[in-house]
């Protein structure tokens, strides 16, 4: 992020030094996303040849790693999770991912993280520093449980 300004009383005490990731040089400060890397996972579309339905092709997927990523819990409100849960028992686990800049990846992708495949949640939102470059994006990731 860009475009940070910190007051001569700042909290951190000067406007120059590290805070927490921040580098502050008085006006403007430069935040790393993070040291996490991510594998995006992307499947074809293929068509099953028994009732010419279409489906991703998992067992063949292409990765790709992406680094310099941050990536938190996201607690998702029950609400908007919308799914047929009569006579079953299943759970879900939501992370955002902020990643670079330039990062490639879609809603029909899937992410692998600490060993765990995820889904991407919903297409990923690219943010823009104040003078409008790209900063990175950012998306979430489900884990369906059951």
């Amino acid at each position: 992020m860009t475009g940070v300004w910190l007051p001569s009383n700042s909290p951190i005490g000067s406007n120059t030094g590290s805070i927490s990731g921040l580098t502050v040089d008085g006006i403007r400060g430069d935040m790393d996303l993070g040291t996490t890397t991510i594998t995006r996972l992307r499947a074809a579309l293929i068509t099953n040849a028994r009732d010419s339905s279409k489906e991703r092709d998992w067992a063949h997927a292409t990765s790709s790693v992406i680094a310099g990523c941050m990536v938190e819990p996201f607690l998702l409100s029950n609400q908007l999770v919308q799914e047929v849960s009569a006579a079953r028992e299943y759970g879900s686990n939501f992370l955002r991912v902020w990643a670079p800049a330039g990062s490639d990846v879609v809603y029909t992708d899937r992410v692998i993280y600490r060993g765990i495949t995820f889904e991407v949640w919903g297409p990923p939102t690219p943010w823009y520093d104040f003078d409008d470059t790209l900063s990175h994006i950012n998306f979430l990731l489900r884990e369906r449980i059951g």
